[in-house]
C-alpha cells in the first residue's frame, strides 16, 4: 500500500516515528514549509521534517495542498491513503478523493467533543474526566468526518499536558496501527452533531494569571500547558513564571483581596484567589533558573513577602 504522510508538529512527528519502527512503510512526506524563528529569523524545520530526514523518506515541504500543482503531484504518485496529523489546514474535496482510503486523521479527542486547534489543553481546563483519540476519514469541514475508531483514556486528577499527550500518543499509535491493519474493512460511523464543541487557540491573555479566577481554575489553566508554555504573574514589578500549583481549601474563610499572599513555607507560597487558596510550589524569576519553593524558602533573598499583592 502506498501511503503519503501530512504532518506537522510534535504529535505528528512522534506517531510518524512510532509507524516507522513498526514496520510501517511511508513512500512520501509533506509538511508545512520551515519557519523563520527567533532573534535571527533563523529557518526552523518542524519535528515532522526532521523526522523524514533522519529515516530519509522522500519529502516535500509546501505552503498549501489545495493548489493545482500538489493536486498533479499527487495524481501521478497515486496514494492508497493519505494520513494527516497536525497539518493545520482544510483540505479540498478534490484532494481528499484522490487516494483509493481517502485521507484517515488522528485527533486526540473523542469526537465530537472538543474539535479544533486546543483539544489537550481544553481537557484539562474544562476538567473533563474523560477524553481520548478519534480516527476519522477527513472532509472538508473541521474536525467534521466520519468516524472509524475511538479510544477513551480516563483522565488522572493530577494530569498535565506533558503527562496527558504522552498517553494520547500511545492510544494514537495503538489505534491506528489496527485500522491500518483492518483498512478494508472499516466501519464508518457518523458524528452525533448534537455533542458538538469546539476549542481555540490562547492569546497572550490567557497566560497572564487572573487571581479573581478560582483556584482550580488557575491550577487547571497552568497544567494544561505544562511544558509547553509558562503562566506568568507580576507583583511589586518582579515579573515570574509559575509553573506547578495545587489548590488548598479556604477552611478559615480568609477574607482578602484575591492575588494577596497569605502564608510563605517550604510547603509553598499561598494566595487568596477569586474561590479558595492557590498554592504556589515551583517558580522562576525573570532570567533565572526554575526552582522550587523548598530552594525559595531556604534562600536569603527573599523578593516576595506575606501580605505582598499580585497585580491583577
Amino acid at each position: 500500500m502506498k501511503i503519503i504522510y501530512l504532518g506537522t508538529n510534535f504529535f505528528s512527528s512522534i506517531t510518524l516515528e512510532l509507524l516507522l519502527k513498526n514496520n510501517i512503510k511511508i513512500n512520501y512526506i509533506i509538511c508545512k514549509k520551515a519557519k523563520k524563528m527567533g532573534r535571527g529569523l533563523n529557518l526552523k524545520k518542524h519535528p515532522t521534517e526532521l523526522c523524514a530526514l533522519k529515516y530519509k523518506i522522500p519529502i516535500q515541504s509546501v505552503d498549501s495542498v489545495n493548489t493545482l500543482k500538489f493536486k498533479s503531484f499527487l495524481q501521478q504518485l497515486k496514494p492508497d491513503l493519505i494520513i494527516l496529523i497536525e497539518y493545520f489546514e482544510k483540505i479540498n474535496i478534490d484532494i481528499i478523493n484522490i487516494p483509493k482510503y481517502g485521507i484517515l486523521n488522528i485527533h486526540p479527542s473523542i469526537l465530537p467533543q472538543l474539535k479544533g486547534a486546543t483539544p489537550i489543553q481544553s481537557a484539562i481546563i474544562n476538567n473533563f474526566y474523560e477524553t481520548g483519540v478519534t480516527i476519522i476519514n477527513i472532509n472538508n469541514k473541521l474536525d467534521s468526518g466520519d468516524i472509524i475508531s475511538i479510544i477513551k483514556y480516563n483522565i488522572t486528577k493530577h494530569e498535565n499536558y506533558n503527562s496527558l499527550f504522552k498517553k494520547l500518543i500511545k492510544l494514537s499509535f495503538k489505534t491506528l496501527l489496527h485500522v491500518l491493519k483492518n483498512i478494508n474493512i472499516k466501519l464508518l460511523q457518523k458524528q452525533n452533531t448534537n455533542h458538538i464543541s469546539y476549542t481555540y487557540k490562547f492569546n497572550k491573555n490567557f497566560y497572564k494569571i487572573n487571581w479573581f479566577d478560582s483556584a482550580g481554575m488557575i491550577n487547571r489553566k497552568i497544567r494544561s500547558t505544562f511544558n509547553l508554555k509558562k503562566h506568568y504573574a507580576n507583583i511589586n514589578n518582579i515579573y515570574l513564571n509559575i509553573l506547578m500549583t495545587c489548590v488548598i481549601i479556604n477552611v478559615n474563610k480568609i477574607k482578602k483581596l484575591p492575588g494577596t499572599i497569605i502564608k510563605i513555607s517550604n510547603l509553598g507560597i499561598d494566595v487568596i484567589t477569586g474561590f479558595n487558596i492557590l498554592r504556589i510550589k515551583k517558580i522562576q524569576f525573570s532570567g533565572k533558573k526554575i526552582i522550587s519553593i523548598i530552594d525559595f524558602f531556604n534562600s536569603k533573598n527573599k523578593k516576595i513577602k506575606i501580605n505582598f499583592i499580585f497585580n491583577r
